[in-house]
């Protein structure tokens, strides 16, 4: 009988070790509308609560995607079009540009002494990133700031990611969320 209930906990444990259970969420793909551009679409846990802040005008919206987890993170994703349709608006290295400037301009309030930006490939244009820590965090306020950039069609998402710790489960799945982002125009 004791062998019997050793291998039914064994068995158990093992079954909770490998099996999906509640804090493992789904993902879904959200789509929002941009004024005249189409759509936005990235593919988040569907756990993720969300915010559009649409400005009037025409002018971008400001989409914020929280986190309801152990761990808090925020996205703050600005998609930013060309109102003179100028040519390489979002390409590499012009992406690049804007967040050693961003960097260099954040460093003073961090604990890092540089800013080390990093790329991820990706099918569609290359995602450029760099996080920095908060030097004297208030109660409540996050302690990690991570500015991304990236082009998709013809947008260049600006991005601003928030959490508590430098290389967060969330941080991660914020990253890989916005490696599949795109713009999505006509009937797609």
């Amino acid at each position: 009988m004791k062998r019997l209930f050793l291998i039914a906990m064994s068995a158990f444990v093992l079954s909770m070790l490998v099996a999906p259970g509640p804090a493992s969420a789904k993902n879904t793909t959200r789509r929002f509308n941009l004024p005249e551009h189409g759509a936005l679409e990235i593919t988040v846990p569907a756990s993720w609560e969300e915010k559009v802040n649409q400005p009037t005008g025409g002018y971008p919206p400001t989409i914020t995607l929280t986190s309801k987890g152990r761990e808090r993170m925020q996205m703050m994703i600005t998609p930013l079009w060309s109102m003179t349709q100028k040519q390489g608006f979002n390409n590499p290295d012009r992406l690049q540009k804007i967040l050693e400037r961003d960097g260099r301009d954040m460093l003073p309030g961090s604990v890092e002494g540089k800013v080390a930006v990093k790329e991820i490939k990706r099918k569609e244009g290359n995602l450029f990133y760099f996080t920095l820590t908060n030097k004297e965090p208030k109660a409540g306020e996050y302690s990690h700031a991570t500015r991304a950039e990236l082009g998709t069609g013809g947008l260049l998402l600006s991005v601003v990611i928030l959490t508590d710790t430098e290389d967060s489960k969330e941080l991660r799945t914020a990253l890989e969320a916005l490696k599949g982002a795109r713009q999505v125009t006509g009937n797609r």
